[in-house]
């Protein structure tokens, strides 16, 4: 996956079949847990917990990568450089990969719009607009077998 926080990736993880029957490996439902179980928001925990949830999701990369099964990563790899490491990982054991890759918004009421409703998950405005600059369209000389393009903000 590849896009802004906000655009959809989940949701469309959820929703596609294909999709929603892989592993995913992310940070965020590590996170998304602590807060639930300690009745908090993922913001008030995201700084003390980020370090553990990225150790659980290598942890549980390596482990499907064990077992020989497909997994989605679900994060915003939005840089070339985000993607290099996810690919090179995919490549050294052979797996078909595919970036989905979420548009970016056509205007920023849509970003802001999604970023109102996602109470339990708020990231600041300048993070997000630094985001969107630092974005860069994924290649098939990266690696891909396949991008797929998707609006993930209509």
């Amino acid at each position: 996956m590849v896009g802004l926080p906000y655009s959809g990736k989940s949701t469309y993880i959820r929703n596609h079949p294909t999709l929603s029957a892989l592993s995913v490996v992310d940070s965020d439902s590590y996170i998304e847990k602590k807060a639930k179980a300690e009745n908090t928001s993922y913001g008030a925990i995201f700084d003390r917990e980020i370090e553990a949830a990225l150790k659980y999701r290598d942890w549980l990369t390596q482990k499907l990568i064990r077992q020989q099964r497909s997994f989605i990563v679900d994060q915003t790899n939005l840089t070339r450089m985000a993607r290099t490491h996810w690919i090179e990982l995919a490549q050294k054991h052979h797996y078909r990969i595919v970036a989905h890759v979420f548009a970016l918004p056509s205007d920023e009421s849509q970003l802001l719009a999604r970023r109102q409703r996602r109470v339990d998950k708020v990231i600041p405005i300048a993070v997000l607009a630094d985001m969107i600059v630092s974005f860069e369209e994924p290649s098939d000389n990266e690696g891909f077998i396949e991008i797929v393009q998707v609006d993930g903000y209509v």
